[in-house]
């Protein structure tokens, strides 16, 4: 490749897109290393939130990469992946909400605009934009393994179970039978 080339590719931006059933994540990066640049050192906390968050990381010695992720709306609770405002539900009201399942530990969406940095994969109790300590419920008539419903900016909303080990991200058959 000429000179020319690898400066070309040096000043551009590289993207990165990585899908899975609870979100799309764009990278980005303001500036590649050197060709033949040392391994980077060890990684250094850069935020320790006290909100539930995980704690995110740099590595120190490097240009900061920024990475901006583009989140569905999900909510991961026991190991499944819940999401809305793909499969049209009818809506739902308060006297729709069952039991409170669950509270929502860290809005990853929140985390990386605070951050700018990749939190990894979501937790169990991680959401992409319900704040931490929204309440979880369960859907009246529907296991909460199939449905679950959130109220974020004024709406409630219904979150669908995900198949698991899908190609792509499809309803669990009992959240939309």
């Amino acid at each position: 490749m000429g000179s020319d080339c690898l400066g070309a590719l040096r000043a551009a931006c590289s993207a990165l897109v990585i899908a899975s059933t609870a979100s799309i994540t764009i990278g980005c990066s303001t500036a590649l290393p050197p060709v033949g640049q040392p391994p980077a050192p060890p990684p250094t906390t850069i935020s320790a939130p006290a909100d539930g968050c995980p704690e995110v990381t740099t590595s120190t010695g490097t240009t900061p990469r920024l990475v901006i992720i583009d989140y569905v709306d999900f909510i991961r609770l026991d190991g499944r992946e819940y999401l809305t405002g793909f499969t049209p539900t009818p809506p739902i009201s308060p006297a729709d909400l069952g039991e409170v399942v669950a509270e929502s530990l860290c809005s990853l969406s929140a985390l990386n605009d605070r951050t700018g940095t990749d939190p990894g994969l979501p937790r169990d109790g991680d959401t992409g934009f319900l704040p931490p300590g929204t309440d979880i419920h369960a859907v009246r008539g529907w296991d909460p393994a199939c449905r679950l419903a959130a109220e974020h900016d004024g709406e409630l909303h219904v979150y669908l179970a995900q198949e698991t080990g899908a190609d792509r991200a499809r309803p669990a058959a009992c959240a939309v039978g």
